[in-house]
């Protein structure tokens, strides 16, 4: 027998579940998932002595007004340049945009409470600090980051996972 046939013929060694990207990526690893993403932050605090977060989630969609107004103006150019048919499409769609564009404060607002809570935090001792903490997604989220960064202080991002009409919202950790 052709000792190159037995050593194709061997089975080969299948990985452990826990290291199986595979398995872990698939409708049946959800549960696993969403479980790590539970412990991996309780682990990751407990590591880096943080005792306390201000947790901030929100409408990943916001934006902040700039984006808004920087958007709203090139809709309205692509409005002028339209043909005479298209420019009542093009005035519902900047409608429905202006809808939008008015919580656009929301966004600023969390900027604005993010950094007064950890300016406020940063004068406590060190075991009673409170840290910024979010989902890691845009919008509301980043708002929080960025007033926590404005501070000077370091915020988190808990790296989660979410369903959307498109895909799954991956963010990443800010720690």
């Amino acid at each position: 027998m052709n000792k190159n046939k037995n050593n194709d013929n061997k089975l080969k060694k299948a990985p452990k579940a826990y290291d199986n990207k595979r398995f872990l990526h698939s409708p049946a690893g959800r549960e696993i998932r969403i479980l790590s993403e539970y412990h991996y932050p309780e682990y990751r605090f407990q590591e880096k002595k943080i005792h306390g977060t201000i947790i901030f989630f929100g409408s990943a969609r916001s934006k902040p007004k700039e984006t808004y107004d920087r958007e709203l103006f090139e809709m309205l150019e692509q409005q002028n340049q339209a043909k005479k048919e298209l420019k009542k499409v093009w005035s519902a769609k900047i409608e429905k945009y202006k809808l939008k564009a008015a919580a656009s404060g929301f966004y600023q607002d969390a900027v604005e409470l993010a950094y007064l809570l950890a300016e406020w935090t940063k004068q406590m001792p060190h075991q009673y600090q409170y840290h910024i903490c979010t989902g890691g997604g845009p919008g509301i989220m980043e708002a929080a980051n960025r007033g926590a960064s404005i501070s000077g202080t370091h915020s988190i991002g808990l790296n989660i996972s979410l369903p959307s009409n498109k895909n799954l919202i991956n963010s990443f950790l800010l720690i």
